[in-house]
């Protein structure tokens, strides 16, 4: 099970989030930003605005990979999660999940 505290530093959003988010909504999602959260959770909260359906995203760069706590996440989490790189990685992955809900 994971728990979680917030944690009291500032954690910086990855460079490409904004750019991310600004596709999700365009797409028709609603985007709720976690990345302060911390504990392995992932950046965003991204939900469906027609079915109310939800979808953990964690966003990296190219080249990067999970680091321990998001392993530690993304294996004991239940709910559905994401890795996109980009805005159109993003727009891709969610796009084929909403074909399943």
């Amino acid at each position: 099970m994971i728990h979680s505290n917030f944690t009291r530093h500032r954690r910086k959003p990855d460079a490409n989030q904004a750019e991310v988010v600004a596709a999700l909504r365009a797409a028709g999602y609603a985007v709720l930003d976690l990345h302060r959260v911390g504990e392995g959770v992932p950046d965003l909260l991204v939900a469906d605005e027609r079915t109310g359906h939800q979808v953990l995203v964690e966003i990296k760069q190219d080249g990067e990979f999970l680091n321990v706590r998001e392993k530690e996440f993304f294996q004991t989490w239940p709910g559905q999660k994401r890795i996109v790189f980009d805005a159109q990685d993003a727009v891709d992955k969610l796009s084929d999940w909403r074909k399943t809900i």
